[in-house]
C-alpha cells in the first residue's frame, strides 16, 4: 500500500515532522510542542456557571457544569462560548499561549491537552486552508474534534464516523470554506474501503466516487457485486425499510452505515460510543 495511506497503523510517518503540533499548523511554528498533559478534573460548578449562564448568548449552556461537560462540547458549540466570553476577541490572539492561558483564566481551570488541542483545531480549520488541502492535517483536526489528542509521530486509528462528525462540524465552524483536495477525498475513500463501508452517509456522501474507485480497482466481478451491493442498499433506504436487517451482505453494509450516521448525527451524546471512564 502506497505509503501515507490508511491502513499501516503505529508506523512512523516520514511524512509529518514528528515536533508537528496543531499549534504548529496554527502558527507555521514549526519549534512549537504540545502541553504536558494536565489531567485535573476536579469540579468547577461554582467556578464555571456563572459564565455559562447568562453570558453566553441566548443561555445556550444551561446545563454545564463539570470540566467533562466543557470538554465534550462540540468544537461549533465551543466556538460559540469563546464567541460569548471573549467577545470574539479570541480569535485574534495570535500566540497559542495565549488562548490557553485567557481560556483558563475566564473558564476557570487548566485546560487538559484534549481540550486544548481542539481549540487549537478550530483555529487551524479557521485561518488556513490547511485542513482541506493535506491529509495528515486533516487526519489531526479530526482525532481533536473527537475529544482525543493527535499523534504527530505515527499514523492516528481513526473511524470513519469520527471523520463525517469532523466534517460536519467543520463546515458550522467555518461556513464558507474551500472543498478538500483530491488528497484528502481519497483519504476519506481509502478509509471507508479499509472499514468496508460500501454507502457514504451525509456529509461524507460527496465524496462517494473516492470510494467507488476503490472498489472498481478490484476488477470487473467485484466491481460488479459492489454495484449490485449498492443499488440495493439505497432503494432499501429509500423505501426505509430497515426494520429487519438480515445477516447477509446487505444487511451488514447498511448495519455500518447506521453506525456511521448515528454517530456524525449524535456525538457526544451518545453512550454507545463514548469512551469508558
Amino acid at each position: 500500500m502506497k505509503e501515507g495511506l490508511p491502513g499501516q497503523k503505529s508506523v512512523a510517518n516520514r511524512n509529518i515532522n514528528n515536533t508537528s503540533t496543531l499549534k504548529n499548523f496554527q502558527e507555521n511554528k514549526p519549534e512549537s510542542r504540545l502541553k504536558k498533559l494536565q489531567e485535573d478534573q476536579r469540579s468547577i460548578e461554582n467556578k464555571a456557571m456563572p459564565y455559562l449562564h447568562g453570558a453566553a448568548p441566548h443561555n445556550i449552556f444551561p446545563k454545564l457544569a463539570t470540566i467533562q461537560d466543557i470538554e465534550r462540547l462540540t468544537p461549533s458549540k465551543l466556538v460559540k462560548l469563546l464567541d460569548a466570553q471573549t467577545n470574539k476577541d479570541w480569535r485574534n490572539w495570535i500566540e497559542p499561549d495565549t488562548t490557553k492561558s485567557e481560556v483558563e483564566t475566564f473558564l476557570g481551570f487548566p485546560l487538559s491537552d484534549s481540550l486544548d488541542n481542539k481549540i487549537h483545531a478550530i483555529k487551524v480549520v479557521m485561518i488556513n486552508d490547511f485542513f482541506f488541502e493535506h491529509w495528515h492535517v486533516f487526519e489531526k483536526v479530526c482525532v481533536a474534534f473527537n475529544d482525543r489528542i493527535p499523534n504527530f509521530k505515527y499514523f492516528d486509528d481513526l473511524e470513519v464516523c469520527e471523520i463525517g462528525f469532523a466534517v460536519k462540524e467543520a463546515m458550522l465552524v467555518r461556513e464558507s470554506h474551500p472543498d478538500f483536495s483530491n488528497e484528502v477525498k481519497n483519504y476519506i475513500g481509502a478509509k471507508a474501503f479499509d472499514e468496508g463501508l460500501i454507502l457514504l452517509p451525509k456529509p461524507l456522501s460527496h465524496y462517494q466516487e473516492n470510494l467507488d474507485k476503490f472498489y472498481f480497482n478490484l476488477g470487473n466481478e467485484r466491481k460488479a457485486d459492489y454495484i449490485h451491493l449498492k443499488l440495493e442498499m439505497e432503494e432499501l433506504l429509500h423505501k426505509n425499510n430497515l426494520s429487519e436487517l438480515k445477516e447477509d451482505a446487505i444487511g451488514v453494509g447498511l448495519a455500518r452505515y447506521i453506525k456511521t450516521m448515528f454517530y456524525i448525527q449524535s456525538y457526544p451524546n451518545l453512550p454507545l460510543f463514548a469512551e469508558e471512564e
